[in-house]
Protein backbone atom coordinates (compact mmCIF):
# COMPACT_ATOMS: atom_id res chain seq x y z
CA UNK A 1 0.00 0.00 0.00
CA UNK A 2 2.70 2.50 0.79
CA UNK A 3 4.39 1.67 -2.81
CA UNK A 4 1.14 2.71 -4.53
CA UNK A 5 0.66 5.63 -2.30
CA UNK A 6 4.47 6.85 -3.05
CA UNK A 7 3.67 6.02 -7.25
CA UNK A 8 0.33 8.03 -6.49
CA UNK A 9 2.76 11.12 -5.34
CA UNK A 10 4.60 10.78 -8.03
CA UNK A 11 1.63 10.64 -10.31
CA UNK A 12 0.88 13.67 -8.76
CA UNK A 13 3.84 15.62 -9.18
CA UNK A 14 4.66 14.54 -12.79
CA UNK A 15 0.92 15.76 -13.73
CA UNK A 16 1.82 19.07 -12.41
CA UNK A 17 2.20 20.58 -16.19
CA UNK A 18 -0.90 18.88 -17.25
CA UNK A 19 -2.87 20.20 -14.04
CA UNK A 20 -1.82 23.95 -14.71
CA UNK A 21 -1.90 24.02 -18.68
CA UNK A 22 -6.34 24.45 -18.48
CA UNK A 23 -5.74 26.70 -14.96
CA UNK A 24 -3.93 28.97 -16.60
CA UNK A 25 -5.69 29.03 -20.11
CA UNK A 26 -8.92 29.46 -17.91
CA UNK A 27 -7.82 32.15 -16.03
CA UNK A 28 -5.66 33.65 -19.09
CA UNK A 29 -9.15 33.21 -21.50
CA UNK A 30 -11.19 34.51 -18.58
CA UNK A 31 -9.24 37.74 -17.98
CA UNK A 32 -9.14 38.71 -21.75
CA UNK A 33 -13.09 37.63 -22.19
CA UNK A 34 -13.94 40.20 -19.12
CA UNK A 35 -11.65 42.59 -20.36
CA UNK A 36 -13.60 42.75 -23.67
CA UNK A 37 -16.75 42.62 -22.10
CA UNK A 38 -16.21 45.45 -20.12
CA UNK A 39 -15.32 47.21 -22.89
CA UNK A 40 -18.28 46.53 -24.26
CA UNK A 41 -20.33 47.90 -22.30
CA UNK A 42 -19.91 46.70 -18.88
CA UNK A 43 -20.74 42.91 -19.19
CA UNK A 44 -17.67 41.42 -17.81
CA UNK A 45 -19.63 39.70 -15.41
CA UNK A 46 -22.19 38.56 -17.81
CA UNK A 47 -19.13 37.17 -19.70
CA UNK A 48 -17.27 35.58 -16.67
CA UNK A 49 -20.27 33.44 -15.24
CA UNK A 50 -21.35 32.09 -18.71
CA UNK A 51 -17.33 31.32 -19.76
CA UNK A 52 -16.69 29.59 -16.02
CA UNK A 53 -19.98 27.99 -16.81
CA UNK A 54 -19.25 26.58 -19.76
CA UNK A 55 -15.92 25.71 -18.10
CA UNK A 56 -17.01 23.79 -15.43
CA UNK A 57 -19.31 21.61 -17.52
CA UNK A 58 -16.00 20.78 -20.28
CA UNK A 59 -14.75 19.72 -16.75
CA UNK A 60 -16.57 16.41 -17.28
CA UNK A 61 -14.13 15.56 -19.52
CA UNK A 62 -10.76 16.31 -18.05
CA UNK A 63 -10.09 12.88 -16.88
CA UNK A 64 -9.67 11.82 -20.02
CA UNK A 65 -8.00 14.51 -21.20
CA UNK A 66 -5.20 14.04 -17.96
CA UNK A 67 -5.24 10.38 -18.92
CA UNK A 68 -4.29 11.24 -22.14
CA UNK A 69 -1.72 13.65 -21.20
CA UNK A 70 -0.19 11.31 -18.57
CA UNK A 71 -0.50 7.93 -20.76
CA UNK A 72 1.42 9.78 -23.57
CA UNK A 73 3.90 10.63 -21.82
CA UNK A 74 4.73 7.12 -20.42
CA UNK A 75 4.67 5.76 -24.41
CA UNK A 76 7.60 7.37 -24.56
CA UNK A 77 9.76 5.36 -21.65
CA UNK A 78 7.32 2.70 -21.48
CA UNK A 79 9.95 0.09 -20.26
CA UNK A 80 10.74 2.26 -17.46
CA UNK A 81 6.90 2.53 -16.33
CA UNK A 82 6.19 -1.45 -16.61
CA UNK A 83 9.36 -2.48 -15.02
CA UNK A 84 7.62 -1.33 -12.24
CA UNK A 85 7.04 -3.93 -9.16
CA UNK A 86 3.10 -2.80 -8.79
CA UNK A 87 0.82 -4.97 -10.96
CA UNK A 88 -0.91 -2.95 -14.23
CA UNK A 89 -4.11 -1.90 -12.57
CA UNK A 90 -1.77 -0.39 -9.69
CA UNK A 91 -0.12 1.49 -12.35
CA UNK A 92 -3.39 2.96 -13.85
CA UNK A 93 -4.89 3.21 -10.83
CA UNK A 94 -2.63 5.46 -9.62
CA UNK A 95 -3.21 7.81 -12.82
CA UNK A 96 -6.57 8.16 -12.27
CA UNK A 97 -6.88 8.93 -8.41
CA UNK A 98 -3.81 11.37 -9.21
CA UNK A 99 -6.36 12.57 -12.36
CA UNK A 100 -9.83 12.79 -9.73
CA UNK A 101 -7.48 14.96 -7.38
CA UNK A 102 -6.72 17.31 -10.26
CA UNK A 103 -9.75 16.97 -11.45
CA UNK A 104 -11.48 17.97 -8.26
CA UNK A 105 -9.49 20.85 -7.35
CA UNK A 106 -10.42 22.23 -11.39
CA UNK A 107 -14.01 22.07 -10.39
CA UNK A 108 -13.99 23.55 -7.24
CA UNK A 109 -11.97 26.94 -8.95
CA UNK A 110 -13.75 26.99 -12.08
CA UNK A 111 -17.56 26.36 -9.75
CA UNK A 112 -15.89 28.91 -7.77
CA UNK A 113 -15.30 31.46 -10.44
CA UNK A 114 -19.15 31.20 -11.48
CA UNK A 115 -20.46 31.29 -7.98
CA UNK A 116 -18.32 35.16 -7.49
CA UNK A 117 -19.47 35.77 -11.19
CA UNK A 118 -23.37 35.02 -10.33
CA UNK A 119 -23.28 36.52 -7.18
CA UNK A 120 -21.92 39.89 -8.98
CA UNK A 121 -25.02 40.22 -11.64
CA UNK A 122 -27.76 42.85 -10.61
CA UNK A 123 -30.12 41.45 -13.28
CA UNK A 124 -30.00 37.43 -12.51
CA UNK A 125 -32.57 35.73 -10.71
CA UNK A 126 -32.36 31.98 -10.13
CA UNK A 127 -34.98 31.18 -7.61
CA UNK A 128 -33.53 28.10 -5.93
CA UNK A 129 -31.73 29.23 -2.79
CA UNK A 130 -27.97 28.39 -1.69
CA UNK A 131 -29.23 26.02 0.61
CA UNK A 132 -31.73 24.01 -1.67
CA UNK A 133 -28.83 23.76 -4.16
CA UNK A 134 -26.44 22.48 -1.95
CA UNK A 135 -28.72 19.78 -0.84
CA UNK A 136 -29.14 18.72 -4.55
CA UNK A 137 -25.05 19.38 -5.34
CA UNK A 138 -24.36 15.22 -4.50
CA UNK A 139 -26.76 14.20 -6.82
CA UNK A 140 -25.76 16.21 -9.30
CA UNK A 141 -22.05 15.52 -8.25
CA UNK A 142 -22.06 12.04 -8.25
CA UNK A 143 -23.49 11.45 -11.84
CA UNK A 144 -20.50 14.09 -12.76
CA UNK A 145 -17.88 12.02 -11.27
CA UNK A 146 -19.11 8.51 -12.36
CA UNK A 147 -19.71 9.91 -16.29
CA UNK A 148 -16.35 11.50 -16.14
CA UNK A 149 -14.53 8.20 -14.56
CA UNK A 150 -16.66 5.88 -17.27
CA UNK A 151 -15.13 7.81 -20.07
CA UNK A 152 -11.67 7.95 -18.95
CA UNK A 153 -11.63 4.08 -18.45
CA UNK A 154 -13.01 3.51 -22.07
CA UNK A 155 -10.09 6.13 -22.75
CA UNK A 156 -7.57 3.77 -21.22
CA UNK A 157 -9.07 0.37 -22.91
CA UNK A 158 -8.26 2.26 -26.02
CA UNK A 159 -5.12 3.68 -25.55
CA UNK A 160 -4.32 -0.25 -24.97
CA UNK A 161 -6.18 -1.49 -28.27
CA UNK A 162 -3.60 1.02 -30.25
CA UNK A 163 -0.37 0.18 -28.18
CA UNK A 164 -1.00 -3.74 -28.56
CA UNK A 165 -1.79 -2.85 -32.56
CA UNK A 166 2.07 -0.54 -32.77
CA UNK A 167 3.85 -4.43 -31.87
CA UNK A 168 2.52 -5.57 -34.95
CA UNK A 169 1.67 -2.45 -37.76
CA UNK A 170 3.18 1.02 -37.51
CA UNK A 171 1.26 3.48 -35.32
CA UNK A 172 -0.22 5.60 -37.77
CA UNK A 173 -2.09 2.55 -39.21
CA UNK A 174 -2.67 1.49 -35.13
CA UNK A 175 -4.51 4.86 -34.95
CA UNK A 176 -6.74 4.33 -38.10
CA UNK A 177 -7.87 0.94 -36.70
CA UNK A 178 -8.49 1.81 -33.04
CA UNK A 179 -10.64 4.73 -34.05
CA UNK A 180 -12.42 1.72 -36.45
CA UNK A 181 -12.78 -0.30 -33.09
CA UNK A 182 -14.22 2.70 -31.40
CA UNK A 183 -16.87 3.38 -34.15
CA UNK A 184 -17.78 -0.37 -34.04
CA UNK A 185 -18.07 -0.59 -30.09
CA UNK A 186 -20.12 2.81 -30.13
CA UNK A 187 -22.21 1.51 -32.73
CA UNK A 188 -22.48 -2.42 -30.74
CA UNK A 189 -23.21 -0.43 -27.58
CA UNK A 190 -25.98 1.70 -28.48
CA UNK A 191 -27.70 -1.47 -30.40
CA UNK A 192 -27.63 -3.42 -26.93
CA UNK A 193 -28.61 -0.40 -25.07
CA UNK A 194 -31.69 -0.35 -27.14
CA UNK A 195 -32.08 -4.40 -27.21
CA UNK A 196 -34.46 -6.19 -24.71
CA UNK A 197 -31.49 -7.77 -22.84
CA UNK A 198 -30.46 -4.55 -21.41
CA UNK A 199 -33.90 -3.58 -20.46
CA UNK A 200 -34.47 -6.88 -18.96
CA UNK A 201 -30.61 -6.21 -16.89
CA UNK A 202 -30.92 -2.50 -15.81
CA UNK A 203 -35.09 -1.92 -15.63
CA UNK A 204 -35.07 -2.89 -11.92
CA UNK A 205 -35.01 -0.55 -8.99
CA UNK A 206 -36.66 2.50 -10.30
CA UNK A 207 -36.02 5.66 -8.66
CA UNK A 208 -38.04 9.09 -9.50
CA UNK A 209 -36.64 12.07 -9.78
CA UNK A 210 -38.98 13.92 -7.39
CA UNK A 211 -37.77 11.34 -4.72
CA UNK A 212 -34.11 12.52 -4.73
CA UNK A 213 -34.28 15.86 -5.89
CA UNK A 214 -36.89 19.06 -4.62
CA UNK A 215 -37.73 21.90 -5.96
CA UNK A 216 -37.50 20.71 -9.27
CA UNK A 217 -39.27 23.13 -10.94
CA UNK A 218 -37.18 26.58 -11.73
CA UNK A 219 -36.72 29.69 -14.33
CA UNK A 220 -33.52 31.04 -14.35
CA UNK A 221 -33.09 34.61 -16.70
CA UNK A 222 -30.46 36.72 -17.54
CA UNK A 223 -31.58 40.02 -18.20
CA UNK A 224 -35.18 40.95 -18.91
CA UNK A 225 -36.14 39.27 -22.57
CA UNK A 226 -32.68 38.12 -23.03
CA UNK A 227 -31.48 34.63 -22.18
CA UNK A 228 -34.28 32.73 -20.38
CA UNK A 229 -34.08 28.79 -19.26
CA UNK A 230 -36.55 26.63 -17.57
CA UNK A 231 -36.81 23.11 -15.96
CA UNK A 232 -39.43 20.65 -15.30
CA UNK A 233 -37.88 17.06 -13.95
CA UNK A 234 -40.53 16.33 -11.64
CA UNK A 235 -41.40 13.25 -14.26
CA UNK A 236 -38.37 12.00 -14.81
CA UNK A 237 -36.64 8.74 -13.59
CA UNK A 238 -33.92 6.34 -13.61
CA UNK A 239 -33.32 2.99 -12.22
CA UNK A 240 -30.77 1.30 -9.68
CA UNK A 241 -29.70 -1.53 -12.39
CA UNK A 242 -28.42 1.40 -14.80
CA UNK A 243 -25.84 2.35 -12.27
CA UNK A 244 -25.19 -1.81 -10.83
CA UNK A 245 -24.55 -2.20 -14.83
CA UNK A 246 -22.32 1.17 -15.43
CA UNK A 247 -20.18 0.38 -12.28
CA UNK A 248 -19.68 -3.59 -13.22
CA UNK A 249 -19.25 -2.35 -17.16
CA UNK A 250 -16.27 0.50 -16.04
CA UNK A 251 -14.36 -2.51 -13.83
CA UNK A 252 -14.80 -4.81 -16.33
CA UNK A 253 -13.28 -2.76 -18.73
CA UNK A 254 -10.78 -1.49 -16.20
CA UNK A 255 -10.13 -4.79 -15.67
CA UNK A 256 -9.53 -5.61 -19.46
CA UNK A 257 -7.50 -2.58 -20.16
CA UNK A 258 -5.03 -3.65 -17.28
CA UNK A 259 -4.46 -6.96 -18.03
CA UNK A 260 -3.96 -6.01 -21.80
CA UNK A 261 -1.02 -4.11 -20.19
CA UNK A 262 0.00 -6.59 -18.17
CA UNK A 263 0.12 -9.33 -20.78
CA UNK A 264 0.01 -8.22 -24.20
CA UNK A 265 1.66 -4.80 -23.87
CA UNK A 266 5.25 -5.50 -24.38
CA UNK A 267 8.64 -3.67 -24.72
Amino acid sequence: MSAWLSLTKKELRLGLFTFLVPIVALLLIGSIAAYIGYRAGNFHWEVLSGGSALASSLTVFYLSYYMLSSLQSEKKKLHIWLHNPLPAYALLLAKLVAGLISMIVTVIITVSIFAIAINQLDNFSFPITLAQLSQQAWVIGIHYFMFSINLAVWFILFWMIYLVLTRFIAPSISVIITFIIFILTITLYNWFAHSWIYEFLTGWGEIKASEVIENLQYTTRFGPGRVEFSSDMAEMGTFVGEYVFGIVLTILIFIIASWMLDRKVEV
